[in-house]
């Protein structure tokens, strides 16, 4: 199998698990490779998706711990 190959091979996995993790994001990946998540006026850019899922996962603690912070 050709590197192109493992790397779509790859990208087909990874792409429907961010997109069921997050499923209010619209999860997309660049023709340069760099990774999106959309929501809303809010985007998240990795250079990969482990580094997506971490800055959306942080991205979501800092907004509830903001919300949180109103409230109290």
């Amino acid at each position: 199998m050709s590197t192109l190959n493992k790397l779509a091979a790859r990208i087909s996995t990874l792409l429907p698990r961010l997109r069921n993790e997050f499923a209010d994001w619209a999860i997309h990946q660049t023709e340069s490779g760099r990774w999106l998540a959309i929501r809303g006026n809010i985007c998240i850019r990795a250079h990969n998706a482990a580094e997506l899922r971490k800055r959306i996962r942080r991205h979501l603690a800092e907004t509830a711990r903001d919300l949180g912070g109103e409230q109290a």
